[in-house]
């Protein structure tokens, strides 16, 4: 995600949640799962992934209007609400030509697919990678990642798979 703080501090803006993301996380978090390491305060809301409209942005960071995808703090959580505070360094403007249902299933799988391969600097120009998974959601995005941080990528599916992985951009394929 981009910076966007204001002056080195933090800044939260208002988002109208126009769509939320459900992720295996949530029911989870219901069920008491993360209870060691991180008790729920009930009632609690549910939710990471969001899209929508800001509504308030104190600092001027982001325009009233703008429509915007983000990942909520995995503690406080408040996806599925009318409105969620988001810190503005995990907003990302949607692009245009795709909608809010859209926008909110990308959150947790782009940010865990790039954070797989850029913020994890595991990946160098002319590297050579292998992924297992390539053809998954969190896979797809980071095969993408390492692509586009040059590297050569060899993807591992099973063998009725081998042509797409090859389309999505893989330099070669191996049947599993």
């Amino acid at each position: 995600m981009r910076d966007r703080t204001a002056r080195g501090g933090s800044s939260k803006i208002l988002l109208r949640v126009e769509a939320a993301g459900v992720n295996p996380a949530d029911g989870q978090w219901r069920a008491g799962m993360f209870a060691a390491i991180q008790p729920n305060g009930w009632p609690m809301i549910p939710g990471y992934d969001v899209a929508g409209t800001v509504e308030q942005s104190p600092d001027g960071n982001l325009a009233v209007g703008a429509r915007v995808a983000a990942m909520l703090d995995p503690v406080s959580k408040g996806g599925y609400a009318q409105f969620a505070l988001v810190d503005v360094s995990a907003v990302e403007i949607i692009p245009p030509g795709m909608n809010y249902d859209q926008a909110a299933e990308a959150p947790t799988v782009g940010l865990t697919g790039h954070r797989m391969v850029e913020r994890a600097e595991l990946v160098r120009p002319g590297d050579t990678v292998l992924f297992t998974g390539a053809l998954g959601m969190v896979g797809g995005v980071a095969m993408h990642c390492a692509l586009t941080a040059g590297a050569r990528v060899i993807a591992a599916v099973r063998a009725e798979a081998v042509g797409k992985a090859r389309k999505n951009g893989a330099h070669d394929a191996i049947a599993l």
